[in-house]
């Protein structure tokens, strides 16, 4: 039987290597049932305060790259 793909975005609310909360993904991301992958971003750290001035002169690459995430997930 084949199961239909789902991607989970996993997003840890610490930056610290070892925060309970990235065990969580981690666990989650190896207890995902058939068909389900959980994708962590690794770059939550890089994200920089919201800054108008930034945002129009171009996005830069990590939060481009979690709106891609965003938009790739499932969930």
């Amino acid at each position: 039987m084949t199961h239909p793909t789902f991607t989970i975005l996993g997003l840890a609310g610490s930056l610290r290597h070892e925060s309970y909360n990235r065990a969580l993904v981690r666990a989650a991301a190896r207890l995902a049932p058939p068909g389900a992958t959980v994708e962590t971003f690794e770059r939550l750290g890089e994200i920089p305060p919201y800054n108008d001035d930034v945002r129009l002169r171009g996005m830069p690459d990590p939060v481009a790259e979690l709106w891609q995430a965003i938009a790739d997930a499932d969930a």
